[in-house]
């Protein structure tokens, strides 16, 4: 009995390195030659976003940590590439708030499989990608960047975090938002309704 479960752990392993590794390293290639085909081109950013995605689920479904973090650094060139270029026709421009928001979710779904693989360092530049992307939308034009958005990084932010020190903040800063939004709401409905009260007064008067 032992020698057959021995044999077949050993058949297993066998098979992993002579079957399932070469296929993983070539789907990897493949993922990796497309986003680099795909790569600062405004005619495909949004497939371009699509296969980011799809290879962070191939990293973790089968917990490929080197590749991740290859990956994170194409993504980074990527992006330091596409701001040099930017007087070029054909890329993505960073003037466009639908590019950006594309940009903006790809940065969270690198920072939600970090913290899923628990790959801390990784997430916490992850984290800065994500923060680095807000401030460049904000650059740009600061209605591009909604309230949501950073309570959906705080949120992200403290999901995994077990010290109350560090989880605090993220916090305070959600709690600080959710508060901005909703006085900015009853900002806006005050508005709306000294808006339309005056232009029904100003009909009675005339």
């Amino acid at each position: 009995l032992l020698l057959s479960v021995v044999s077949g752990a050993a058949a297993q392993d066998r098979m992993d390195r002579t079957v399932l590794a070469p296929w993983l390293r070539f789907l990897w290639d493949s993922y990796r030659n497309c986003l680099e085909l795909l790569r600062n081109n405004a005619q495909v950013e949004h497939l371009y976003h699509r296969i980011t995605r799809k290879s962070f689920q191939f990293c973790s479904k089968y917990q490929r940590r080197t590749e991740f973090r290859k990956l994170c650094e194409l993504l980074r060139l990527h992006l330091n590439q596409i701001q040099k270029h930017q007087h070029l026709a054909h890329v993505v421009k960073l003037s466009s708030p639908e590019s950006l928001s594309m940009m903006q979710e790809t940065r969270l779904c690198q920072l939600d499989t970090a913290i899923q693989m628990e790959l801390w360092q990784e997430a916490y530049r992850s984290a800065e990608d994500v923060h680095g992307m807000m401030q460049l939308s904000k650059d740009k034009d600061k209605r591009m960047v909604k309230p949501a958005s950073y309570v959906n990084y705080y949120d992200k932010m403290k999901l995994k975090n077990k010290r109350v020190v560090f989880c605090s903040q993220p916090c305070l800063y959600q709690m600080v938002l959710m508060r901005l939004q909703t006085l900015l709401a009853i900002w806006t409905s005050k508005i709306n309704i000294s808006l339309t009260f005056g232009i029904t007064i100003h009909h009675q008067r005339s």
